[in-house]
């Protein structure tokens, strides 16, 4: 196993020291000479800003339940890139991901003979992804890297059905400045009579979805705010959606929505055939899991894990928080550099008893030195944890309730790292 996990950490290391430009030509090349496998397995393409991975684990889940065998593509991995890519919840192994790689290595080197730049990590787990689904799944639900137009994932001629998220502000360099920009890059994936099922919306978002499927004449379905209602919020979500009501241990109101939006799809996929049922609805959602939003880790003292990275995700922390953290509480926190510090992030520190910065294991990490004296200046008292192995045991050994969050690459190796030092813990429950 070790050789495999070497054989894969170098060849990605390579790769992630070559170049890059956007477009699909690549990727596109790439899947060619591998024989399009991403055409040949039905297909649920989601993009959005925030939710995605809670909406697919979601619809994953209702779908599981049918007894089908659906992959999920998913990013970033909170550990090992194995996480990316699962079946059934359970990560593709390290040897088959080897094997795929071999594949593509020899596709990759004849494509860089021919003047095609060489497919980024990204392109390369979107090419083993499809290739691993071709032959294990009965279903396909594949998440968007980064936007949705120029996506490595933005590959599939004709899915069976289009995903949208919550779309707000995030990836400006790339996506653009405005809300309308960012919305239309997302609405890329769009295909020509391919239903389409949304969110909520903002205003001026709502308006590009509606007209981007037009253009396509794909049906959309834009489920509205009003349509989920909040019957209990607390140890448990629970909701009603057209007058049926679930249950989740997906904590935060936002998971309502985004559990509406796997509801619809399963729905929609029911009318093109796939067996659904009212009980593998009610069922999926009440068993669907996604590590690293707002988990948690043990329950007394209270040890949530929160990956919230944006501007949305902040909000529906802040809320979620307000209802399940009662009273004082030590936050821990860790961004990349070039986020910004919003209202909802300012407010979660300044409402902790007491404030820890760290560092996310990412080249683009903002030092947890350096978030410490950005939050001085904001008047908010910290204490930087540079060691990791010391944050560790610090939390560990906390009698206050503490709140994780931040970047994915923070919550990713101090989630595992804190699970296993709480396995053999009474209070430890996920």
């Amino acid at each position: 196993m070790m050789d495999s996990r070497l054989k894969i950490n170098e060849y990605f290391k390579k790769v992630d020291e070559l170049g890059w430009d956007p477009g699909l030509r690549s990727i596109l090349e790439l899947l060619r000479l591998l024989g399009n496998p991403q055409n040949q397995i039905p297909v649920v393409h989601a993009a959005g800003t925030n939710g995605k991975g809670s909406t697919l684990a979601f619809l994953s889940s209702i779908m599981e339940s049918t007894g089908a065998r659906i992959g999920r593509f998913t990013s970033p991995a909170m550990m090992e890139r194995n996480e990316m890519i699962t079946l059934n919840g359970v990560g593709i192994s390290d040897a088959e991901l080897v094997e795929k790689l071999e594949m593509i290595e020899i596709a990759c080197e004849e494509m860089v003979a021919c003047g095609f730049r060489h497919p980024t990590s990204f392109e390369v787990m979107t090419a083993v992804a499809f290739l691993y689904f071709r032959s294990k799944a009965d279903l396909a639900l594949i998440e968007t890297g980064m936007g949705g137009r120029l996506d490595a994932t933005n590959v599939v001629e004709k899915p069976k059905l289009c995903m949208i998220t919550p779309i707000g502000m995030d990836h400006e360099a790339f996506l653009g400045n405005h809300i309308k920009e960012i919305a239309k890059e997302k609405a890329g994936i769009f295909r020509f009579a391919v239903p389409i099922v949304a969110a909520p919306q903002e205003k001026q978002a709502r308006a590009v979805l509606q007209e981007e499927s037009k253009l396509k004449q794909a049906p959309l379905h834009l489920i509205e705010s009003s349509e989920v209602t909040i019957l209990e919020e607390g140890e448990i979500l629970r909701f009603c959606y057209q007058g049926q009501e679930y249950q989740t241990g997906m904590l935060g109101r936002h998971q309502a929505i985004n559990a509406a939006v796997a509801i619809e799809s399963a729905k929609q996929l029911g009318r093109m055939g796939w067996e659904v049922t009212m009980e593998n609805l009610v069922d999926g959602v009440l068993h669907a899991s996604w590590p690293g939003r707002f988990e948690i880790l043990r329950e007394s003292p209270l040890l949530v894990l929160d990956g919230a990275h944006n501007a949305h995700g902040m909000c529906a922390l802040n809320h979620a928080r307000k209802q399940i953290f009662k009273g004082y509480y030590r936050a821990i926190v860790g961004v990349l550099g070039e986020k910004e510090l919003g209202t909802d992030f300012i407010e979660i520190l300044k409402d902790a008893k007491s404030v820890w910065t760290a560092t996310p294991d990412n080249p683009r990490a903002l030092q947890a030195r350096a978030l410490s004296d950005r939050l001085l200046n904001l008047g908010i008292e910290n204490q930087a944890q540079e060691n990791f192995e010391a944050l560790v045991d610090l939390i560990v050994k906390e009698s206050d309730p503490c709140l994780i969050f931040g970047s994915l690459y923070l919550i990713g190796p101090l989630g595992h790292a804190l699970k296993r030092r709480l396995i053999d813990d009474s209070c430890f429950n996920r």
